[in-house]
């Protein structure tokens, strides 16, 4: 037995857009749904994933520039090191819809920004050892 209804999709998710079509689908009419993110949104987060690749870049041209001798070491750069470590999880968090942890931006940025800024932190480390001796 089929039962009237009616149906009102609004497009009111913040930083989605949201469109529906309807179609016959013979005993009954079916509604498709696309949801996309906005451009905006995209945007966005491209530009967030770019501040995450700049920062270990940095931290590292640095960091082996000191270790080869090349840069006078400086003791408050590893505080900037230390800070851009700590950083990466906040500027993670601002990523739209606030993902999960162990979503794919962990797996493909995340991690790696990490690694890259404790490797610059551990040869800057270095650098001040060499320096010491």
């Amino acid at each position: 037995m089929a039962v009237p209804l009616e149906v009102a999709v609004t497009d009111s998710l913040t930083s989605w857009t949201v469109d529906a079509s309807e179609t016959d689908a013979g005993a009954g009419k079916v509604l498709d749904f696309h949801i996309t993110r906005t451009g905006a949104t995209v945007g966005f987060g491209i530009a967030m994933c770019v501040v995450l690749l700049i920062l270990p870049i940095c931290t590292l041209r640095v960091s082996i520039q000191t270790v080869r001798g090349g840069k006078q070491f400086l003791p408050p750069i590893v505080t900037w090191f230390a800070v851009t470590l700590f950083a990466v999880l906040p500027i993670r968090n601002l990523f739209p819809g606030s993902p999960p942890i162990g979503s794919w931006v962990d797996y493909t940025g995340v991690l790696w920004v990490v690694m890259g800024l404790a490797t610059s932190l551990a040869l800057y480390i270095t650098a001040w050892w060499r320096q010491a001796t």
